[in-house]
């Protein structure tokens, strides 16, 4: 089994501890400076000048190359020199203002990279595995909705996803062993708290598929009664069934709205949302007598605003009548040749409300007080459904 180029079986055979204590290896460091390989942002500006900063300068990612030997311990950073490169990229580079954020995300997409790389190459697991895994996965989610709304030349949301998906497997594999190691009431309750953070971003993530499905099955029946990760299921339920309006009203409760992290994770289904709602109203409300509200579409279905709504309307194949009705008829409904994207108000607002430093790094702690499930609250879903 290979991973990041590094044969996995091996490592766990023989196992390598790294020894470098810096950012990046001092190897590294010297070959870039040599060969002009510094990124603008390992530079600090003195005198109106961009002068190279050996301290601000972070091991990137390299694929293995063919026939390499075994790694060296002094170019791979312990545990220890991880955590301290996480928190400097997503508490001091990703504030930065002076490049453009996608340039910011490349770089540290890169850089987290190489520390997922430098994990695997030591087998790193447990409690330290978690707290960078943790802050990975928060940032890809974050980034996923804040460069959606770029071309495909400067964000590719589809390899972002394919590393959130590793990084929120191999987190949730570790969480795994922990509940099976019941000698241990420490290990049992360890991160706890953030885990009901990561359970909801998977099922959000991932909605409607039936592998996050059986993942909530399988949880420990005291992660299962808690109410925020009880409506994220319900939330797939009801998307599985069709029932897109209850999907949205579940997500804009009281309980998940004020949590941008798990907005962020569900933004990517929205517009899919939209137009399989569209898709069915044509049908339900097929008439050519029949014109129905823009803003009541808006209100439902969470498009940003009434002008964008009619343009999905039109993309789909539908008439608008003076940019305040849509005429749905199912002979005219047709799927859109490119899905759109939008930023949404409301999750804009719940990012503004925290640091994003703050919100990266530590996360939403107010999840750790959800209480268990609501027996009225279940019976009332049920009713609904």
């Amino acid at each position: 089994m290979e991973e990041y180029g590094v044969n996995i079986t091996k490592l766990q055979q023989q196992t390598v501890r790294g020894s470098c204590q810096k950012m990046c290896p001092d190897n590294e460091i010297k070959l870039r400076i040599r060969e002009k390989l510094v990124h603008p942002l390992e530079m600090v500006t003195r005198n109106g000048r961009l002068e190279i900063d050996p301290d601000r300068i972070v091991k990137e990612y390299s694929r293995s190359a063919a026939g390499r030997h075994d790694p060296d311990p002094g170019d791979l950073r312990p545990a220890s020199v991880l955590h301290q490169t996480v928190e400097y990229l997503l508490q001091q580079v990703i504030l930065t203002d002076t490049r453009p954020w996608n340039e910011v995300y490349d770089f540290v997409f890169d850089r987290l990279r190489a520390v997922r790389q430098d994990m695997v190459i030591q087998n790193l697991n447990g409690h330290d595995a978690i707290r960078i895994l943790e802050r990975i996965i928060r940032f890809l989610v974050f980034s996923g909705y804040r460069l959606s709304e770029e071309e495909i030349s400067v964000f590719d949301p589809t390899i972002n996803n394919q590393h959130l998906q590793e990084c929120m497997k191999r987190l949730l594999y570790i969480y795994r062993e922990y509940d099976l190691q019941t000698d241990s009431r420490v290990n049992q309750d360890i991160h706890m708290d953030n885990r009901v953070e990561f359970e909801c971003i998977y099922l959000l993530f991932n909605l409607g598929q039936s592998e996050a499905i059986m993942h909530y099955y399988d949880l420990p029946e005291k992660l299962r009664k808690q109410s925020i990760i009880h409506q994220c299921y319900l939330a797939n339920i009801q998307y599985v069934l069709g029932n897109y309006v209850r999907v949205l009203r579940i997500i804009g409760s009281s309980t998940l709205v004020n949590h941008p992290l798990l907005l962020c994770a569900i933004h990517r289904h929205i517009s899919g949302i939209q137009r399989k709602a569209l898709e069915i109203y044509s049908y339900g409300f097929n008439s050519k007598a029949l014109k129905f509200p823009i803003f009541k579409l808006v209100d439902l279905f969470w498009f940003p605003s009434e002008e964008s709504c009619a343009s999905v309307c039109q993309s789909c194949g539908l008439t608008v009548s003076l940019g305040e009705h849509v005429i749905f008829l199912k002979q005219n409904f047709k799927s859109p040749e490119k899905m759109w994207q939008y930023h949404l108000c409301g999750i804009d607002s719940a990012l503004q409300k925290h640091k994003l430093d703050t919100l990266l790094v530590c996360g939403m702690t107010s999840l750790s007080e959800s209480k268990k499930v609501d027996s009225n609250f279940i019976q009332n879903e049920s009713e609904k459904t």
